[in-house]
């Protein structure tokens, strides 16, 4: 069996509120990261080896959507709803 490797990204300016224990409301959205940008950094993470790409806060499903339709011919497209334990 090959290891499964892969990103998912956060769109916050930095994560720094939470290290020292304050809350997620300090926290702010990068502005840069649109759909198409983030598309772009997961094209190159499957470029790179990455097997599983998706997204956490701050990528919306706006971001989901520019990338499964960029990348739908090229990869196959999992809803994470879909996954089963030990597939």
């Amino acid at each position: 069996l090959y290891p499964v490797v892969g990103g998912y990204a956060n769109a916050f300016t930095t994560v720094e509120p939470m290290a020292r224990g304050q809350s997620v409301d300090l926290l702010e959205a990068r502005a840069d990261v649109s759909p198409h940008a983030y598309t772009q950094f997961v094209r190159q993470w499957l470029d790179d080896g990455a097997s599983v790409a998706g997204g956490c806060c701050e990528i919306t499903p706006r971001h989901i959507a520019d990338m499964a339709n960029a990348l739908g011919n090229d990869c196959q497209l999992i809803k994470f709803s879909e996954l089963r334990p030990g597939a």
